[in-house]
């Protein structure tokens, strides 16, 4: 089952979710029933923000 990602250049950070496969039509389910697969972001931060801070 393929997934098609769409790059971009906006640092996202990784997502995680849980495929999940239930009610088959002739056929069985194995031994398991989900898997949990995570996208890995490659876009690098493009800048730090850090608020100005006055005592």
């Amino acid at each position: 089952m393929p997934i098609d990602l769409l790059d971009n250049a906006i640092e996202d950070g990784e997502r995680t979710f849980t495929l999940s496969l239930s009610r088959p039509i002739n056929t069985k389910i194995g031994f398991s029933r989900g898997v949990t697969l995570t996208i890995v972001d490659d876009d690098a931060p493009k800048y730090v923000y850090l608020p100005l801070v006055t005592p």
